[in-house]
């Protein structure tokens, strides 16, 4: 069986606000308005972006704004 990581509480959290942003706008999201919606200054909200990045849940072009995007959907099923 192979290792699988389990979102976290904060993951979530994070793909919540990250989706809920993207369906609001007709644009991307940038970093500071995902802070803002998590009540988090920016360094902890990258964090949150690398680790979800990490587990192929997102992705962005790094020194680019506004180019953050879902890769999966918060919703949908777990792969095995």
């Amino acid at each position: 069986m192979p290792y699988r990581i389990e979102l976290t509480a904060v993951d979530i959290q994070t793909l919540g606000a990250l989706a809920a942003l993207i369906t609001e706008k007709p644009y991307p999201p940038s970093l500071g308005e995902l802070a803002e919606r998590l009540e988090v200054t920016i360094t902890p909200a990258h964090k949150r972006l690398e680790r979800l990045r990490d587990l192929g849940w997102v992705e962005w072009e790094p020194g680019k704004g506004r180019t953050i995007r879902l890769v999966k959907k918060p919703n949908s099923p777990r792969e095995e």
